[in-house]
């Protein structure tokens, strides 16, 4: 899908969002909640700036739930071969870019 030709940009991506009860449960299973709420005890700018990141890291290294993972690689799977099945029927062979 055209974007705006004159910035250089060719396609609009397709995406999805991701069902906030699996973010609220990742955090919550995380501990991030509790690292949520000292955050809103703190006053200094720099604290904040060390506990954000912290927040960030932790989120990122606890395991997201199986069960979104499957609905994320259904989805991404029922994309692919869509896209596939459109190049096929136009006679072109190229995979779609994600990134």
């Amino acid at each position: 899908m055209p974007l705006n030709v004159a910035a250089g940009e060719e396609y609009i991506y397709p995406g999805f969002a991701i069902p906030f009860h699996f973010y609220e449960a990742h955090v919550r299973n995380s501990g991030v909640d509790r690292e949520i709420a000292r955050l809103t005890q703190l006053r200094d700018p720099a604290r904040v700036q060390k506990a954000l990141w912290e927040i960030r890291n932790q989120i990122q290294r606890h395991r997201v739930d199986d069960q979104l993972l499957r609905l994320i690689r259904k989805h991404m799977e029922g994309r692919l071969r869509s896209q596939l099945s459109q190049e096929e029927s136009i006679g072109r062979t190229t995979f779609p870019q994600f990134f």
